[in-house]
């Protein structure tokens, strides 16, 4: 980021602190309230938030929209959990940082972080904030899994989760609290530079999907990767093979075979066997 000024922030309380001097703040959506975690979405300045309303210029860090994070206290346990274990971090917010910038280091899409503040604290500041652009060009992956895809489309998201779910577990973060409503898949398959075209005249390219993890509230990095983890990582998503998901039987076991290549043989037979029935998907929360 340039400066404070291209997030609409003359000074650093002001996205530290509700009711400050922050452009857009009296625009914004409140998305999250939760304990000591407050989430809002706003525009950056030279953002048009309405129609017929006269934007200011951009300030260097592009237009569209943001969430901004802000921690305010937490219990002992959490602070503790966030100071001590891996990756030790000094706030809520530099926890969360370090963990989107580990797994986009290790190939898994996330959202973009674009700032963090804290407040100064010998061990652990209670007062933090984060920046992260909003994947406003992306959908949530339960509405594109509740629509009616093509088989072809499906087969091809399928193996897309499969890889995404596979590369967080390359990375060893474990997300206990992650929700299909925080992976969010692009509008357009198998986008990038080229725009899905082969790079080799004649050689035809299979497009995936480009998905992206919207939050890493709650994760942490563990020393090596079992059996164990990717049983849960993909017993809390819940994939439906019928119903709503539209996801048949080879579908899921696509998204199984790819997020567990990591996995000796016997461990994946092993997996398979573990994993009880799947449950009806939840309901999707009206925005």
């Amino acid at each position: 980021m340039p400066d404070l000024a291209s997030l609409g922030a003359r000074e650093v309380a002001d996205l530290l602190h509700e009711g400050g001097g922050l452009e857009g703040e009296a625009r914004a959506e409140r998305v999250r309230t939760a304990g000591e975690r407050r989430v809002l979405r706003y525009p950056l300045p030279g953002t048009v938030h309405r129609a017929g309303e006269k934007p200011t210029a951009p300030r260097g860090a592009g237009t569209g929209f943001v969430y901004l994070t802000r921690w305010d206290g937490g219990s002992l346990g959490s602070k503790t959990t966030a100071r001590l274990t891996t990756p030790r971090s000094s706030s809520f917010a530099a926890r969360a940082w370090n963990l989107f910038c580990h797994l986009r280091e290790h190939g898994v899409g996330t959202a973009e972080p674009m700032a963090m503040g804290e407040e100064g604290s010998p061990l652990f500041s209670g007062r933090s904030f984060l920046v992260t652009r909003a994947l406003d060009n992306m959908r949530p992956l339960p509405l594109v899994l509740r629509e009616g895809t093509d088989a072809v489309e499906r087969r091809r998201l399928a193996q897309a989760l499969g890889l995404f779910l596979g590369r967080i577990a390359d990375a060893r973060v474990r997300l206990p609290r992650l929700k299909l409503s925080a992976i969010f898949v692009a509008r357009t398959p198998g986008g990038g530079s080229c725009g899905g075209a082969s790079p080799v005249p004649g050689l035809a390219r299979r497009a995936l999907p480009e998905l992206a993890l919207a939050t890493v509230n709650g994760g942490r990095i563990l020393e090596s990767w079992r059996r164990e983890d990717s049983q849960e990582l993909l017993q809390q998503l819940a994939i439906q093979v019928d119903g709503d998901w539209r996801l048949d039987g080879r579908d899921l076991q696509r998204v199984r075979r790819h997020a567990t290549t990591g996995l000796g043989a016997a461990e994946r037979r092993s997996l398979a066997r573990s994993l009880p029935p799947l449950a009806a998907p939840a309901p999707i929360p009206e925005r």
